[in-house]
């Protein structure tokens, strides 16, 4: 299936914007298990009107970032005491730091387990008690 209607399941079947955001982490991880850190390299040199369309959508994705997370908070499942601005403007920069994983890291660590803490930090920090128990109870289950 394709990206995009993977992404229109998951909008539609979610239970909460936990749900939802935990779903597209399964399947950027899916994507990560099967690409290479110098995709992105490859991207930026080869492909420049690829790389163009990737960091224009990003201003998008933020928005939808902060749009998610504020339906988070209406929830319960996402903290109302944060700049959801500032979340999803450190978001979009902590991904830009996997592109640069093996100078960062010297390869010590994989992309997946890069990608992984990035997300797990980022989802236990925004979440609120009901959301952290969601999320907690997602990773024992997919564990």
């Amino acid at each position: 299936m394709e990206r995009r209607a993977r992404l229109e399941v998951y909008f539609a079947n979610r239970k909460n914007v936990i749900d939802l955001l935990l779903n597209v982490y399964e399947d950027i991880l899916r994507f990560m298990r099967n690409t290479s850190p110098m995709f992105f390299v490859d991207m930026e040199r080869y492909y420049p009107r690829v790389n163009d369309k990737y960091e224009n959508d990003k201003e998008c994705h933020k928005q939808a970032t902060v749009d998610l997370l504020k339906e988070g908070v209406g929830e319960g499942v996402i903290r109302a005491d944060i700049n959801m601005e500032i979340v999803a403007t450190l978001l979009t920069f902590q991904f830009e730091l996997l592109k640069k994983s093996d100078q960062i890291f010297n390869s010590k660590y994989t992309f997946t387990e890069i990608f992984e803490t990035i997300f797990k930090s980022f989802i236990r920090g925004i979440a609120t008690p009901e959301g952290v128990k969601y999320t907690d109870e997602f990773f024992e289950e997919n564990r």
